[in-house]
């Protein structure tokens, strides 16, 4: 855990003492494909970084896609949100995020 801890920028610069106190709050999730983080209007209770995979977060009508390995960020029209909105009065305001990777791992 530590190591990929390391790998994030806010904890880059901790010593091995800050890092310890980190790991022992941390906790390491694996998504399958498909699989929701977060459903329209969850609530995240904690920081969440993603180390490994590709996930969309949904809100207002945008979806965001972040990549772990490039760290690139991509912004379009959500298509499908107008679609669930029109069809089934679900609102498009809310946070969504889902995993579109085989795998995402995130901390």
């Amino acid at each position: 855990m530590r190591e990929a801890l390391k790998q994030l920028a806010p904890f880059r610069a901790l010593d091995d003492a800050a890092l310890a106190v980190v790991e022992r709050h941390a906790r390491r999730l694996r998504l399958p494909a498909q699989r929701w983080l977060l459903r329209g209007g969850g609530r995240l209770s904690r920081e969440m970084f993603l180390l490994r995979g590709t996930v969309a977060a949904r809100r207002g009508g945008v979806v965001e896609q972040r990549d772990a390995a490039t760290l690139d960020v991509t912004r379009a029209p959500a298509y499908r949100d107008i679609f669930q909105k029109a069809l089934y009065g679900q609102s498009t305001d809310r946070l969504s995020i889902l995993c579109e990777d085989e795998v995402a791992e995130g901390v």
